[in-house]
């Protein structure tokens, strides 16, 4: 049987026999058709393409990082660069090499970079965690797939059951464990806010992680809460609301999250001896 040869691969190994080694660092001029992304870890190109070909400056230009990976070239960092270069017709590029890296590897270079042309937002660094196992990722994603919450990569999308701010969730995973964040999301929930848009803001997230951590997750706290702002199953004002009039009943706080705990805190006290619970006054803090 005539083996089948990818001359392709072929092709990238006799290139990565012929780096340029300088210090610690290979370098090889690489063609822009064997160069390709993973789209399990790199982000989808963004509006800089065009700036960066309308300006392009051969000497201005960094190397792309490119992982040589299983006979073929990935781009770990500068995909924009690259694009830009296919746009005004290059047909190679001098990329920094690397040898011998997983796609966990790469995957974690490109979300440990700090690319200054091009920020990273907290949805496509998630996403690039996700493929090296990062441990507060991963406790993210459990958390989202346990409660039917999907993580927007758009945080002003307007829709229920969407996280719309990755940021915050992790700072709550990586602060306060895994377990904070899982009971928030049951509060979310039993307030009826899961269903409502902006019921996954980092406001509210913030909001309830304190009140967790102030008062506990339990039923009669939840009751008072709701019972406090005078709220029915079918009467509740929702979280874009709630922060609303937060604002507006709480100017001393400085900000959003701190005005909507307060009013939160507040619902609590009034309806507290109702339901025989032992809370000490609050220390508003604005």
């Amino acid at each position: 049987m005539q083996k089948i040869v990818n001359l392709e691969s072929t092709m990238a190994e006799a290139l990565v026999r012929n780096a340029t080694i300088v210090g610690t660092n290979k370098f090889l001029e690489i063609p822009l058709t064997l160069l390709q992304v993973d789209p399990e870890y790199q982000r989808t190109p963004g509006s800089k393409v065009a700036k960066i070909a309308r300006e392009w400056s051969d000497e201005k230009c960094n190397p792309p990082m490119v992982s040589f990976r299983g006979g073929e070239f990935f781009v770990m960092d500068g995909q924009n660069t690259v694009l830009a270069a296919k746009m005004i017709g290059k047909d190679a590029l001098v990329c920094r090499l690397y040898v011998g890296y997983t796609q966990e590897d790469e995957a974690r270079i490109f979300a440990g970079q700090n690319d200054n042309k091009t920020s990273m937002s907290a949805y496509d660094k998630y996403k690039a965690e996700i493929v090296y196992n990062d441990p507060r990722a991963l406790a993210l994603r459990r958390i989202c797939e346990k409660h039917g919450v999907q993580i927007s990569n758009v945080r002003a999308l307007r829709k229920p059951r969407y996280l719309n701010s990755t940021s915050r969730a992790m700072k709550l995973i990586a602060n306060q464990g895994e377990e904070r964040l899982d009971v928030v999301f049951s509060l979310i929930e039993d307030l009826g806010w899961d269903e409502q848009i902006g019921g996954y803001s980092g406001t509210v997230l913030s909001c309830l992680a304190a009140i967790v951590g102030k008062y506990g997750y339990k039923k009669p706290v939840v009751e008072a809460m709701k019972d406090g702002m005078g709220w029915t199953h079918e009467d509740n004002w929702g979280p874009t609301v709630t922060a609303s009039v937060a604002r507006l009943q709480h100017r001393e706080c400085r900000g959003a999250i701190t005005a909507m705990t307060a009013m939160l805190e507040d619902a609590i006290l009034r309806a507290a001896d109702k339901y025989g619970l032992e809370v000490k006054e609050k220390r508003r803090v604005a």
